[in-house]
């Protein structure tokens, strides 16, 4: 949550890539753009997209640029263009999934589940979440399995269940505050997402 520090962090580590590592750049440009996000700086996460997607060594690492079209689905969920987010979630799964990597997975079936939650098409969502909370907790992902557990709460009709899913939640996010580093600690629990949570 420290976006300030984040940012100073990302232009020096675009400096670096620029100058020593090319081949990081994209990587840089992703997290600049998901920065950008989070402040709803959002023509500025564009331009740092588009200037990802047209980089000449966007594809030289798969995983870098794999980065940056999560970025880009943020982006579509956060314009309020669903049918997009979806689309590039999707393409963004099974590419995913075809190689293997599962570190991201539960995010981006996150993203695809608000898109789908946007459009009215709930089972839909909740199905997608249910497989984000199993991604999650098998690779012990705490950062995205809250989040999922937020979600699923808030459609599960099971007012006893719903409570366990946000006892479970709350329980991860105070884990999560406890092991940060201190500088860090005040800035996670200032969280928008973080503060409904404990709160509620």
């Amino acid at each position: 949550g420290d976006l300030e520090h984040g940012l100073e962090t990302v232009h020096l580590a675009l400096t670096i890539a620029e100058t020593q590592l090319p081949l990081f750049r994209i990587k840089a440009l992703a997290v600049l753009a998901k920065i950008h996000i989070m402040n709803n700086n959002l023509a500025e996460a564009e331009a740092v997209i588009t200037q990802g997607k047209n980089d000449r060594g966007r594809t030289a690492i798969p995983i870098f640029y794999m980065l940056l079209l999560i970025a880009e689905g943020e982006l579509a969920l956060k314009q309020g263009d669903y049918e997009r987010a979806i689309t590039l979630t999707s393409n963004l799964l099974t590419t995913l999934r075809q190689f293997g990597i599962r570190a991201y997975i539960s995010e981006v079936l996150h993203l695809q589940a608000q898109a789908l939650l946007a459009l009215g098409r709930q089972g839909a969502a909740r199905d997608c979440w249910l497989e984000a909370r199993t991604n999650a907790k098998d690779i012990g992902s705490k950062q995205t399995l809250w989040p999922t557990l937020v979600a699923l709460s808030q459609l599960e009709a099971n007012p006893t269940e719903a409570e366990q899913l946000l006892l479970r939640a709350r329980e991860i996010v105070e884990y999560i505050a406890a092991h940060a580093p201190p500088e860090l600690r005040a800035s996670f629990l200032g969280l928008q997402a973080v503060q409904e949570l404990l709160s509620g």
